[in-house]
């Protein structure tokens, strides 16, 4: 596990754990998934899209916003360390 200035946060280089990306969002969860229905957990994820437009003749224009949702299942696996130093 390595310290990552950029993001403030522990960093697990080489394995599956990800790294937050700067002005993104992320979750962390409190606990594996193990006793959920199927060892799974449900998450609702959406993306709201500001929609413009440029065409020719100095032309341009906002649409209006649009928002993308999907529901996905997964398990959620529990990683364990300890810092030291």
């Amino acid at each position: 596990m390595v310290f990552d200035p950029d993001s403030s946060r522990y960093t697990y280089p080489g394995s599956w754990a990800p790294i937050a990306e700067p002005g993104g969002c992320d979750y962390v969860y409190q606990h594996a998934s193990g006793q959920q229905p199927n060892e799974e957990v449900t998450a609702t994820l959406a993306i709201t899209w500001d929609l413009t437009w440029t065409g020719s003749g100095n032309t341009s224009g906002t649409l209006t916003q649009h928002t993308t949702t999907t529901t996905e299942r997964f398990v959620v696996a529990e990683l364990q360390s300890v810092v030291t130093g």
